[in-house]
């Protein structure tokens, strides 16, 4: 099955835009000036919590699994 992935795509970048947008209007253009490990620190802390969702996400997923092979 063929997946139609451009519109995904734009809706995507266009969420990425406006959420930059919005750090702009709160934060100013402050992250362009900032020290880059400042940046750093910011990437790793968003990495970090990126994982952290994801393993939720996958202990959930594995919870429904279990009930729907119960279910059987």
């Amino acid at each position: 099955m063929a997946v139609d992935w451009e519109p995904l795509w734009e809706e995507f970048i266009e969420k990425a835009r406006v959420r930059m947008e919005k750090g702009a209007q709160e934060y100013g253009d402050l992250s362009f000036s900032a020290e880059p490990v400042k940046l750093l620190g910011e990437i790793e802390e968003e990495l970090l919590d990126t994982v952290n969702w994801c393993a939720i996400l996958a202990i959930r997923l594995r919870k429904l699994e279990s009930l729907l092979k119960d279910g059987d």
